[in-house]
């Protein structure tokens, strides 16, 4: 079952209980003078036995300093049992970078 989360601190507690987590870029369409554009957004997710947790970042940049933090907290253990998995290739140089 599908859950999201509004704040940070929710995801992190969701998180320590995690089996694994996801960082995933997606985009949303709004609407400008200028027509219809395309805006990157970041998804954090994480993987409980029971629910699948989800954090949207819709500034890009602040999602992508929440990744790094996450997977720092990762490599140490302290969050999604350790593994974290980005699933867009042109994310990984940004976060492990």
């Amino acid at each position: 079952m599908p859950k999201e989360v509004r704040t940070e601190e929710e995801f992190l507690e969701a998180a320590k209980r995690a089996r694994e987590c996801r960082v995933k870029k997606s985009y949303v369409y709004v609407k400008t003078e200028q027509g219809v554009e395309k805006k990157p957004i970041l998804k954090v997710k994480a993987r409980t036995r029971r629910y699948l947790y989800t954090l949207k970042f819709e500034d890009f940049e602040k999602g992508i300093e929440f990744a790094k933090k996450l997977r720092e907290m990762a490599s140490k253990n302290e969050v999604c049992g350790g593994n974290l998995v980005i699933l867009d290739k042109d994310l990984e140089p940004q976060i492990t970078g």
